[in-house]
């Protein structure tokens, strides 16, 4: 549904250039096994992880009234926990080479529209 499509793809490119021997775990941002994955195929493929850039997110046009409880939790899910479930998940192998973290937003969170 919401796939992972890549975990460090510019730093495979630059990784004797190639990311031919890296392939994306596939399923959702907000199943903690696929954030597990992502980060050991990183590990296994490059022997560290130094760096997580986290730009997942989807939007819902809604009140909070006419928003569904299932529409809330996806949103939720996709913006949030998974922010979550990968820094948990990568932090850990990040700290050992002094990496860094980046989460981007949309620009969505400076603006309103009608519903």
């Amino acid at each position: 549904q919401y796939l992972v499509q890549t975990l460090v793809v510019g730093m495979m490119k630059l990784y004797k250039g190639t990311i031919s021997a890296w392939r994306s775990p596939g399923g959702s941002v907000a199943d903690a096994s696929i954030a597990v994955r992502a980060m050991e195929t990183a590990v296994s493929a490059f022997g560290s992880l130094s760096g997580l850039s986290h730009n997942a997110g989807i939007q819902r046009y809604g009140t909070a009234v006419s928003t569904t409880e299932e529409e809330w939790d996806k949103v939720i899910n996709v913006n949030l926990r998974s922010a979550y479930l990968f820094a948990h998940t990568c932090l850990p192998e990040i700290v050992k080479t002094r990496g860094a973290v980046v989460f981007m937003a949309s620009v969505q969170g400076l603006a309103t529209q009608n519903n």
